[in-house]
């Protein structure tokens, strides 16, 4: 009985008030992990706080501090100093994690708050989808917190503050709604969250309570990005689709005059390809003209003959061509004129 009313001195002392809304004992599941929160008094912001095991104030083991972390990795601790809490983690849960101080030191005698862990193989007698919970500004929050209890009320609790059970009222102001209609889960309801809405709450089912925190931020500002193929509305085009535009006109344009070289290139390739004779002959084909003149030289015989018999003959001297290239006659060809000239006897 003693160490029950050294527990609640204790509570009271780190709280400056007892109130229902403190954690004193959770379900956990074994191998899970669970995060615990402990309030303190102003005074003690740059105390060093710390975790100790044990059932026994005078003879639990200290396991990690604010200015000493756990080398093991299984316990971790947090001062969150704007909300005046510490929360420490437990993680992979055994049986034999179930009593446990939450402590603030000072000068003289610590002081520190006891909490039970509930450790259980099965389904844990209380527990919600996630210890965190995410909202935004003035909108609302639900939390389901599912219970396997039918016996005791069930209720939300800011930490450090007020409560409300089944049915309306109000937290720092705001309202809050607690519905325990459906079987084996209750529902708490934010709404209109703040900021100020922000920090450690829990749901409670007959003596056990399960831990949550709701962070409320600002709520996002939702911008749409124009894809390249957005339609252009109104004649209007933003800067970036202008600049876009500009650099794919000249692009494209240089794209059309490549194409219109090549194919040019091609059918001039294609037509010299297509005409290899009359190329040939122009280049191989030589042709020699030559005229021929025969002269009959007076005869000493017939002295009284004043003139002579010419002839004249234009001889045309053709080469042929090579036969890889053009197909002609093995016969030299001869062009000749004959003209005679008779003088008068």
């Amino acid at each position: 009985m003693a160490l029950d009313h050294s527990v609640l001195l204790l509570i009271a002392i780190i709280t400056g008030s007892y109130t229902s809304s403190k954690v004193t004992q959770v379900s956990v599941k074994v191998g899970s992990s669970i995060t615990i929160p402990c309030v303190y008094r102003e005074e003690y912001r740059n105390h060093v706080k710390y975790l100790c095991r044990g059932f026994q104030w005078s003879s639990c083991t200290d396991v990690v501090k604010t200015n000493r972390p756990d080398q093991s990795g299984k316990f971790s601790i947090f001062d969150d100093k704007s909300q005046r809490v510490f929360n420490m983690t437990i993680g992979d849960v055994t049986k034999h994690d179930t009593d446990y101080w939450c402590i603030v030191e000072k000068s003289g005698t610590d002081d520190g708050a006891y909490f039970h862990l509930s450790v259980t193989d099965g389904t844990p007698a209380l527990y919600v989808d996630d210890q965190e919970v995410q909202g935004f500004l003035g909108g609302d929050i639900t939390i389901r917190c599912y219970h396997s209890t039918s016996s005791g009320e069930v209720g939300w609790c800011k930490l450090g503050g007020t409560c409300v059970k089944d049915g309306w009222g109000t937290i720092d102001g705001r309202r809050v709604s607690v519905n325990s209609s459906v079987p084996r889960v209750f529902t708490a309801t934010l709404y209109n969250v703040t900021i100020q809405s922000s920090g450690w709450y829990l749901c409670f089912k007959g003596d056990l309570q399960m831990p949550v925190y709701v962070n409320v931020t600002d709520r996002p500002i939702t911008t749409t990005c124009l894809s390249p193929t957005t339609t252009i509305e109104s004649g209007k085009i933003s800067s970036s689709s202008w600049y876009l535009v500009t650099l794919l006109i000249p692009l494209g344009l240089l794209v059309f005059a490549v194409i219109v070289a090549v194919i040019v290139w091609f059918m001039l390739k294609k037509h010299s390809s297509s005409n290899p004779q009359t190329s040939a002959m122009a280049q191989s084909e030589k042709t020699t003209y030559c005229n021929v003149g025969v002269r009959f030289e007076k005869s000493k015989q017939r002295p009284s003959e004043s003139s002579q018999d010419v002839t004249y003959s234009s001889v045309v001297i053709k080469k042929p061509q090579k036969a890889k290239e053009v197909e002609l006659s093995n016969d030299t060809v001869t062009y000749s004129t004959l003209k005679e000239y008779k003088t008068s006897s």
